[in-house]
């Protein structure tokens, strides 16, 4: 609990700054009280690209969120920053769980548990490459990211012993939500391959045969290339 509520608070305290009352650069052009692209509809944000003008970016769920925030929010530019501070938030907290699941999993000895997962738990937290990330609102595209492959690989590992299609099934839809935010998600199925191959027990053989499912994740991959392309 201590290690949670320090994360928590170094987390909201480093990004305090983060939420003025005003937009910059691409935020003005997606969320505030007059955006340059707007959506007619929810689904309408899964029938056009990014920008709405053929610039090859796919990304129907960023769109669809920016609409949610700018219903909620309106002309309070400070909300849509409390936002992206939130996420990172969450997904700093996530961080920190799967690492304590992982390093419990892996050893006996739990007594230092907490104080090896919150190190880098609070370097992942405060590490200035995140700054352009959470100040910016249309770069929220990559903490949902981050937010989607940790609790994908948290998922998969957790079950993949005692219920190995539920384990993947549950990554597939982690892995297909996060590839309608930002297309560097493609990369979680080579992550969730060196996972299972790294960290599961058995021989080789058993490992490898283990991680095979990976290759249903071509059907999302194919889906979102298909529909980027109509």
């Amino acid at each position: 609990m201590t290690a949670l509520v320090m994360l928590i608070l170094v987390t909201l305290l480093t990004f305090a700054n983060s939420s003025p009352d005003a937009l910059v650069f691409d935020d003005k052009a997606f969320v505030g009280p007059e955006p340059l692209v707007q959506l007619d509809s929810f689904s309408h944000a899964f029938t056009e690209d990014l920008w709405h003008n053929r610039s090859g970016l796919y990304r129907p769920l960023l769109l669809v969120s920016f609409e949610f925030q700018n219903r909620l929010f309106g002309s309070w530019l400070r909300g849509y920053h409390l936002v992206n501070i939130f996420l990172h938030l969450a997904a700093t907290l996530l961080l920190f769980g799967f690492l304590r699941y992982l390093l419990i999993s892996s050893s006996q000895n739990t007594r230092r548990v907490d104080l090896v997962a919150l190190l880098p738990s609070l370097v992942f937290a405060v590490h200035p490459a995140h700054t352009e990330v959470v100040n910016s609102v249309f770069n929220s595209s990559s903490i949902f990211v981050s937010i989607f492959t940790i609790s994908g690989l948290w998922w998969l590992l957790s079950r993949l012993e005692p219920k190995p299609f539920q384990a993947w099934a549950g990554l597939g839809l982690c892995y297909s939500l996060a590839i309608l935010f930002k297309e560097s998600a493609l990369v979680i199925p080579g992550i969730a391959v060196a996972f299972v191959i790294l960290l599961t027990e058995g021989d080789i053989e058993q490992r490898i045969r283990r991680m095979l499912p990976v290759f249903w994740l071509l059907i999302p991959i194919a889906i979102f290339f298909w529909a980027r392309a109509i």
